[in-house]
């Protein structure tokens, strides 16, 4: 073996070594389909963001039916993706979606959501990673972002 090509072995190896578990979307729809097999999850309309901030790609997933929108989050961790599924009724109440098409949408965190809460948002951090929000064009969104408080995925929304 040349020097070259011995080098050019170590770092695929390298490279191997530090992708995640998964590497596209559709490795993170079977993690997904196992996590939550209830819903038919589909990768249509899906997006890739980095939502805990931890230099991996994750993926958020959405799923509307029976009078609600399932949001699905797979975190690329390496060897160990987390799944986190999170139902939002379709209605008109508090917590509720507005009846229609939802979507998904990427969105900066480089804001503080204090200012249109009214008060601080839990575990809300603000900086260049990036979140998304649940929409139907008629009534507010949910933002999700990383609570660093409790180390997960959670959402605020203005109140109505």
């Amino acid at each position: 073996m040349t020097m070259r090509y011995e080098i050019k072995l170590c770092l695929l190896a390298l490279l191997t070594l530090s992708l995640p578990a998964w590497s596209n979307e559709k490795d993170a729809l079977k993690d997904l389909n196992h996590a939550a097999p209830h819903v038919q999850w589909e990768a249509k309309g899906a997006i890739e963001i980095d939502i805990d901030c931890d230099n991996h790609k994750d993926y958020v997933m959405l799923k509307q039916a029976d009078g609600k929108v399932s949001v699905g989050m797979v975190l690329g961790r390496p060897n160990n993706p987390k799944v986190y599924v999170t139902d939002i009724a379709l209605g008109n109440g508090k917590n509720e979606l507005c009846i229609g098409t939802a979507s998904i949408l990427a969105e900066s965190l480089d804001y503080n959501p204090k200012y249109v809460t009214g008060k601080a948002v839990e575990g809300f951090k603000r900086s260049r990673c990036r979140a998304f929000r649940v929409a139907s064009a008629k009534c507010e969104p949910f933002h999700f972002y990383w609570n660093t408080q409790q180390n997960r995925p959670a959402w605020w929304r203005r109140a109505k």
